[in-house]
């Protein structure tokens, strides 16, 4: 459907992109795939931050003269910080381990240009029997895993002693 309407503008030959066929692109296309399933859960967490930021806030900028790209810059990206690292870290989070997205849309191929530590593990554990190895590599994605949450920690550590 997407080659159609991008063939229809005339931006790709008739036979299209092979979106999910070609190594180079099969991996844009994951990505995309990710980046769009994950925009509405990214957004409902947002705007939940959005609506904890007090109006008065807004109405004293205003009264201050503060354009919208001050007030932006000075009360809106400092309020929603702590929100904004959450959805970054959960949203990394949930890329490193990802597996059901490659396994439906090319199981790791073509080429082994989609594999993840995910769908590694997933091969070697339950394709190929050998749970050890499957299970070291569970292991690292653990660890990677368990370093940005540390990070995240760390870097937060002084909003949580303010008691935001």
């Amino acid at each position: 459907m997407l080659n159609t309407a991008l063939h229809a503008v005339g931006l790709v030959p008739q036979d299209g992109v092979p979106w999910l066929s070609s190594p180079g692109v099969a991996l844009l296309s994951a990505i995309l795939v990710n980046i769009w399933i994950g925009i509405p859960f990214n957004m409902v967490i947002l705007y939940g931050g959005l609506q904890e930021i007090p109006r008065e806030l807004y109405e004293a900028a205003s009264l201050d003269g503060s354009g919208p790209w001050r007030t932006f810059r000075s009360i809106t990206l400092p309020m929603l910080r702590p929100v904004i690292t959450v959805v970054l870290v959960l949203g990394f989070m949930s890329t490193v381990k990802i597996l059901d997205l490659i396994l439906a849309l090319t199981s790791g191929g073509p080429a082994d240009s989609t594999q993840t530590l995910g769908t590694v593990t997933y091969q070697l554990s339950f394709l190929q029997l050998d749970f050890g190895q499957g299970a070291v590599v569970g292991n690292v994605l653990i660890l990677i895993s368990a370093v940005f949450a540390v990070l995240y920690l760390r870097a937060n550590r002084a909003d949580f002693g303010k008691g935001k």
